[in-house]
């Protein structure tokens, strides 16, 4: 069980850094309308992965990782080209 605990909060902190990722691509507002609802749109499934990933671990009496701090390369949020790359 330990196990299925390790791996679970190691995909909850891959669902982390999505949800961040696509959290600020849509704060950024650096896209069209129809792209800027493509990425709110993967958003809210990676935020949806997050929760679930939580909720199992928790309901199996594990602990959920932390959300860590997430760094990126310059310019990641000033335009889409730079985003989509």
């Amino acid at each position: 069980m330990a196990d299925d605990l390790q791996i679970l909060n190691y995909a909850l902190t891959l669902e982390y850094l999505e949800a961040d990722f696509y959290t600020r691509g849509v704060a950024a507002n650096v896209f069209s309308n129809r792209e800027h609802d493509l990425i709110k749109t993967i958003r809210d499934h990676e935020t949806d992965h997050v929760d679930g990933l939580t909720k199992t671990i928790q309901k199996l009496g594990g602990m959920p990782a932390k959300k860590p701090t997430f760094t990126y390369p310059a310019g990641t949020f000033t335009d889409s080209a730079t985003f989509l790359k």
